[in-house]
């Protein structure tokens, strides 16, 4: 009978949160377990309100909740001075919901220092009330706001709240995640529409050129080659690159200047269209190349290891570029009588 089943899941719920060892719970993990979100949601939300107080940790993702369940959420918020990583990726907030919640979160949260609202559909107007609450969140470190719809604008306008220094360990982050934006149809199916990419580069915007970024990953992007060079040139300044995944797009090549990442160790290409790699690749000191399932890409790449492969391209490089590299030239310049001839006798 569903409606006893629903008093049986109301009267524990409600028993768990008023008996006293959880007046004191610090850690809350509730992923996906709500049966029928629309009505537990609002309930469940009420009574986080009571052991708010304590909580460090609270994960409620993967439940579906609605835009209502977010105004209990931000009131209990505001009573949650520990609260230190709150995850509520994959609901159905909304902006209004959003708009709620962060304004509880910059009232009572100021030692949040991790916050993923991913997949919750609230697009321009939830990304801008985020925007609005993050000078009172100052030791938040990791933000996810991906796959909610939101326009260029509002996420370049989040990109300069953080860059002008509000949340200052936010902006020196070195790991990079950039996921695929979507425009979702609002609160029904949830389907998406045609892949809009918002390749603003909106993490970009967010890092002052002084500040090493290790670790990108771009998988199912939707990028291209146009898209693939415009990030390089993004990111030439970034020498402590580590790690690069691009793997699940449309990339049919990958632009040369990949070598001037000299501390790249892990590339991972697999699962596009690429024809062939570019001879400087084999410059790095590649520990992992990933390359399968390149359809065009020639069999003999696929199988080799990485070593292989690299010393493979490397040979190649240098074959290719043999007539500059076999016979360097000095041009050396200077005032009259400072020693440029002394210095090339010298050299020679």
């Amino acid at each position: 009978n569903p409606i006893e089943e629903r008093a049986e899941r109301e009267t524990v719920f409600l028993k768990g949160f008023e008996e006293d060892f959880w007046r004191k719970v610090s850690v809350l993990e509730l992923k996906g377990v709500l049966q029928e979100p629309s009505y537990e949601a609002m309930f469940l939300a009420s009574r986080i309100a009571s052991i708010s107080p304590w909580l460090r940790l609270l994960d409620l993702s993967q439940n579906s909740m609605p835009a209502l369940s977010g105004r209990s959420l931000g009131q209990a918020f505001v009573n949650a001075p520990n609260l230190t990583c709150l995850n509520l990726s994959q609901n159905r907030f909304m902006g209004q919901g959003i708009r709620f919640i962060v304004s509880g979160l910059s009232r009572g949260c100021s030692s949040l220092t991790s916050l993923n609202l991913r997949a919750n559909f609230m697009a321009d107007e939830g990304t801008e009330a985020v925007a609005a609450c993050l000078p009172a969140l100052p030791g938040l470190m990791s933000l996810d706001v991906s796959t909610n719809g939101a326009s260029s604008k509002s996420l370049e306008k989040l990109g300069r709240t953080i860059s002008l220094g509000c949340c200052p360990l936010l902006a020196q982050l070195n790991n990079v995640t950039f996921s695929r934006f979507t425009y979702n149809i609002g609160w029904g199916a949830g389907k998406m529409l045609t892949p809009a990419v918002e390749i603003g580069f909106l993490f970009w915007k967010l890092k002052s050129h002084t500040t090493p970024i290790t670790s990108i990953s771009l998988s199912k992007a939707d990028l291209k080659y146009e898209h693939v060079k415009e990030l390089f040139k993004s990111i030439r300044f970034s020498q402590e690159l580590q790690k690069l995944d691009l793997s699940q797009n449309s990339i049919r090549s990958l632009p040369s200047t990949i070598s001037v990442f000299r501390k790249l160790e892990l590339l991972d290409v697999s699962n596009n269209d690429i024809k062939e790699l570019p001879n400087s690749l084999g410059l790095l000191k590649l520990k992992s190349l990933k390359v399968f399932n390149n359809d065009r890409m020639p069999e003999k790449f696929k199988s080799m290891q990485c070593s292989e492969l690299c010393k493979s391209l490397r040979d190649d490089f240098f074959k290719e570029n043999k007539r500059f590299l076999g016979k360097p030239a000095v041009f050396v310049v200077g005032a009259p009588a400072c020693g440029k001839t002394h210095l090339v006798r010298s050299l020679a």
